[in-house]
């Protein structure tokens, strides 16, 4: 099993990309979001209706970083929902360690810093330099570029090209000899 965690500045294609890996993966290979359980809480107790602007992008960015300093939820419930599909695809005899990759969207360089040590994983930034230049309206989206990624994609044409760098890309990561894995018990921040 390999673990992706992908970053990038908004609308540069990360989910096209992420999509198209799965869809050209040789075995199974999933996606999820550490912001996924961060939007269900916006939307069911905060009156969040699910829009992009630059203050719903700061709003979920603030709710986020509450939540990972609280208790680290969203870590958690990311982990939870990577092994609830585990699981499924174990059930259904679909489980092929060797080559499973998952890609965790994350935004935050500490949580992301954090998973790579915690997981093994390695770190993917998707670019496009029209999209890198716009306005932000949280540090989320202001510090994607202030790491150092395992790997670099760059969305710089169009569908077609973006298609074949996932195809490339997946291809090599399925081929890769390093292994990610799983925490036995998943620790909250204040725990040692």
């Amino acid at each position: 099993m390999k673990i992706i965690i992908i970053n990038g500045a908004p609308g540069v294609g990360k989910t096209t990309f992420e999509n198209y890996c799965i869809k050209y993966a040789k075995t199974n290979c999933f996606k999820v979001s550490t912001i996924d359980y961060v939007k269900y809480v916006a939307a069911s107790c905060c009156g969040w209706t699910h829009e992009k602007t630059l203050k719903d992008r700061k709003f979920l960015s603030e709710l986020k970083q509450i939540m990972t300093d609280y208790n680290n939820y969203p870590y958690i419930k990311t982990l939870e929902i990577i092994n609830k599909k585990l699981k499924n695809l174990v059930d259904d005899g679909k489980y092929d360690s060797d080559k499973l990759v998952i890609f965790i969207s994350c935004r935050e360089l500490e949580q992301i810093q954090s998973m790579k040590r915690a997981l093994n994983a390695k770190t993917l930034v998707i670019r496009r330099m029209l999209e890198e230049a716009k306005e932000t309206s949280n540090r989320s989206d202001k510090e994607v570029n202030d790491m150092t990624y395992d790997y670099e994609i760059w969305n710089t044409e169009d569908l077609p090209q973006l298609e074949n760098s996932a195809i490339r890309f997946i291809e090599k990561v399925q081929e890769e000899e390093w292994n990610s894995y799983l925490p036995n018990k998943i620790k909250l921040n204040n725990e040692q």
